[in-house]
């Protein structure tokens, strides 16, 4: 695929996975079902699961353990991270083809609330966050290779260029590498940062225009003539977001010094262009 196919990937999965880690009582059927069928509609996430898990053996009853009544359920994921992806992805397929209530699956798990709402979403967050988690961590890691693929060919190529126009100075060259490498850190900063910005505790309308935001960056970091405006505007969204909500010292694999070192770098790259 290519790194905007990959991305746009990323937002549609992201979106979908946040919807159903905060899915309801009246829509975690339809959810769940959505998500099952995206898995395995997209190429991409199907070809990797499939390869992650297809010489696998391993029953998902002994990740998602019940009695003998099917009441008093738990989950003991496995050490093994493939078999702990295909426990989840055969106990996804089991309720949606067997066209399990989601409430009433979620209602068997210990929890501590009293709303239905929310012990739906404990019980997805349990039960699936580790295999989106690997998706997402999946597609953001070949973003990353494309992309350090894409600047290596790129670097080489002005080198090869400005070494023959620009006789022993090498000042227009080096420039150009120096700011690749600042591109390429603030692609870094935003893969790392989008593949874990689920896990920050925010109402999922700020989380997806943060997101849209964060996006508007990576297509302007492809951009052979970046608009200014467009990536001024993306960064007083990203520090709007950032001063509203306290990132915590860890999020996933991002911390709030990516956060920071983003703004930064952002601020610096702006300020360069006319």
């Amino acid at each position: 695929m290519e790194i905007q196919e990959l991305k746009t990937l990323s937002l549609d999965f992201r979106r979908l996975s946040s919807n159903l880690l905060n899915a309801t009582d009246d829509n975690a059927d339809i959810l769940l079902a959505r998500f099952k069928k995206f898995l395995d509609n997209t190429p991409f996430i199907s070809s990797l699961l499939a390869k992650e898990i297809s010489n696998i053996e391993y029953d998902y009853n002994e990740c998602f353990i019940s009695d003998e009544f099917g009441y008093h359920c738990e989950v003991k994921p496995p050490v093994n991270e493939s078999c702990h992806i295909k426990a989840m992805y055969d106990y996804l397929t089991m309720i949606v083809e067997s066209n399990g209530n989601v409430t009433t699956i979620a209602l068997q798990y210990p929890h501590s609330s009293r709303k239905f709402n929310e012990i739906i979403q404990h019980f997805f967050k349990i039960s699936f966050k580790a295999l989106i988690d690997f998706i997402n961590d999946s597609i953001s890691k070949e973003i990353m290779l494309l992309q350090d693929k894409a600047q290596s060919s790129m670097i080489q190529n002005i080198g090869a260029v400005y070494g023959t126009a620009v006789q022993g100075t090498g000042k227009i060259s080096s420039y150009n590498i120096t700011h690749n490498n600042d591109i390429e850190e603030i692609q870094s900063l935003i893969s790392k940062i989008l593949s874990s910005i689920d896990t920050i505790h925010a109402p999922i309308e700020d989380i997806d225009n943060v997101k849209d935001d964060l996006e508007v960056i990576s297509e302007q970091t492809e951009n052979p003539s970046p608009k200014k405006k467009r990536i001024q505007k993306a960064l007083n969204g990203i520090k709007s977001f950032v001063t509203k909500f306290v990132i915590p010292a860890t999020v996933g694999i991002a911390t709030n010094i990516d956060w920071l070192t983003l703004m930064d770098r952002l601020q610096v790259w702006s300020t360069s262009l006319q």
